[in-house]
């Protein structure tokens, strides 16, 4: 994997974890709220938005919100695409393919097939939810789940308080 590439990774899941930071004791509007005023809202601030945590705030269960807790086994002839988390093929030929979130449930990603990632067991389980190794620069065309999530958090907002929600919008791309 070319080292920009990591380090771009590695400045992005910064990016995550310092919004994540900044926003972890605020409601979901609050949340809302800081990021629509950052000039830093980009697509790792918004990627916090849809943390798990916020549907506390709604009595919304993780299920209705993200889908069910795991995808389907895989089909047969399915390949590991490690090359996309770790940068090589995967040398495990004929290895059982997991079928994981690629943005971490964890941290609000959904399981829908989108946020699907194919790893063979040995890729699969040192990737945990590590949001360093996450490939950011293939999510800006593929964030197709995330704005279900955040429309369900917004509508849930307007019925909690009646108050008016501005959907989170990004105003620049990954840099």
């Amino acid at each position: 994997m070319p080292r920009s590439l990591i380090e771009s990774r590695i400045e992005y899941a910064f990016r995550y974890l310092k919004f994540d930071s900044e926003v972890k004791n605020l409601s979901w509007i609050e949340s809302v709220e800081t990021f629509n005023s950052s000039d830093a809202n980009t697509l790792p601030e918004m990627m916090v938005l849809i943390h798990p945590r916020y549907l506390r705030d709604y009595n919304l269960e993780s299920r209705s919100v993200f889908g069910p807790d795991a995808f389907s086994p895989a089909m047969s002839g399915v390949k590991c695409r490690s090359k996309e988390i770790w940068g090589y093929e995967c040398p495990f030929l004929n290895a059982k393919i997991h079928i994981d979130h690629s943005f971490p449930r964890s941290r609000g990603g959904s399981t829908t097939s989108m946020n699907a990632m194919y790893l063979c067991e040995e890729h699969n389980l040192p990737k945990s939810s590590d949001i360093h190794l996450f490939p950011w620069e293939n999510l800006p065309g593929k964030i197709d789940w995330v704005n279900p999530i955040l429309e369900t958090l917004t509508h849930a907002e307007l019925r909690k308080s009646k108050s008016k929600v501005h959907f989170p919008k990004f105003k620049k791309k990954l840099e």
